[in-house]
């Protein structure tokens, strides 16, 4: 099996779990750095089990490792609220990596802490569902890392609590230089996290009565530009005193309902006029109902908005970041862009998933 490249995993597969294929992926290249793409694919299938390649592995920018799933399938990491581990993990403080590494396909679930738990650098972790975990997506510490088209729901604390102001999210980010795209939080205690990093960019996402905030703002310069999010209790925009500094918001749609309130800086901002006024911010945005599909729904098709939305083409053109909604669908290279994760191109309930 040395310098394969690819190592099978499934019903009928030379590997009939994760671990064993990742344990013969150390066999075979230890801590040499690749000289190949080295991919992990995984065929249907529920598998309960830990994944976390060994730290040591030493991938590269032009050859990384592809933990993902077969095309046309959607494997299942189903951790069964073990108390010991997440479902996928990459590096645990204060060991770190494997770096370079793709995460792809896959849905997590039932994690006593986290679906996928990341400690490692330039990563790319797309087209992944978590459910039912204390973060769906967790960067302790990831810099350069790209989170895109992701669906995490339910995700609320499971019996695991840490850290000084914790709060369990959909996609929760420590580290520096990271890109968060495309993704749809749903009923998750906060939506999108964002906790000792810096110049990370929000963008285009999708949140839907996440229990407390949609996105949360506790450190200094990031960026929060193109997203939807509708709040019920809480706020949709929560930005810390911490995170006052260097942050950057505009063209997003924030639409409180029930008891929410459009943002917190310094105290509560009920209305987007109060949030402007206060923080200076979000001159370009709205606070309108989106017209989803079908708010309220469990599926991801649900969040798409309508013919009729007040999102259309009223977003901030950012074909210089990415072109690509959650659907794979490309977005204009030059017109305005709508907000949120998907761009409307009529109707349809597709999933992609």
């Amino acid at each position: 099996m040395a310098g394969a490249g690819l190592y099978e995993v499934g019903s009928g597969k030379p590997y009939s779990t994760i671990s064993a294929a990742l344990a013969q992926l150390w066999i075979d290249q230890s801590s040499a750095a690749f000289a190949a793409t080295q991919e992990i694919r995984v065929y249907e299938g529920t598998y309960n089990e830990y994944v976390n390649p060994n730290p040591g592995l030493a991938p590269t920018a032009t050859y990384r490792l592809l933990l993902q799933a077969a095309p046309g399938t959607l494997p299942v990491v189903d951790e069964q609220l073990s108390i010991s581990s997440n479902a996928i993990e990459l590096g645990q403080y204060p060991v770190r990596g494997p770096h370079f590494t793709t995460i792809r396909g896959f849905k997590v679930t039932n994690c006593l802490y986290n679906g996928i738990a990341i400690d490692a650098d330039d990563l790319l972790i797309y087209d992944n569902i978590a459910s039912d975990c204390n973060h769906g997506i967790m960067l302790d510490v990831g810099n350069r890392v790209k989170v895109y088209s992701n669906y995490c729901f339910d995700c609320t604390s499971q019996g695991w609590q840490g850290g000084d102001d914790f709060e369990t999210a959909g996609i929760f980010i420590r580290g520096t230089d990271s890109t968060v795209y495309d993704n749809l939080t749903r009923a998750c205690e906060c939506g999108l996290d964002l906790e000792n990093c810096s110049k990370a960019r929000i963008y285009n996402n999708t949140s839907y009565l996440d229990a407390s905030n949609g996105i949360r703002i506790y450190t200094a310069n990031n960026t929060c530009k193109n997203n939807v999010v509708w709040s019920n209790v809480g706020t949709c925009l929560r930005v810390e005193t911490a995170g006052q500094t260097g942050f950057t918001s505009d063209y997003n749609d924030l639409y409180p309902t029930g008891t929410a309130n459009v943002g917190y800086w310094t105290s509560a901002r009920a209305t987007l006029g109060d949030w402007t006024t206060a923080s200076g911010q979000d001159t370009h945005s709205i606070s309108s109902d989106p017209k989803f599909n079908y708010a309220g729904g469990v599926n991801d098709y649900d969040y798409k908005i309508q013919s009729n939305s007040p999102c259309l083409k009223v977003g901030l053109n950012l074909s210089s970041e990415f072109l690509l909604d959650y659907w794979g669908v490309t977005r204009d290279s030059s017109a305005p862009w709508d907000m949120g994760f998907y761009e409307f191109v009529g109707s349809g309930f597709f999933s992609f998933f």
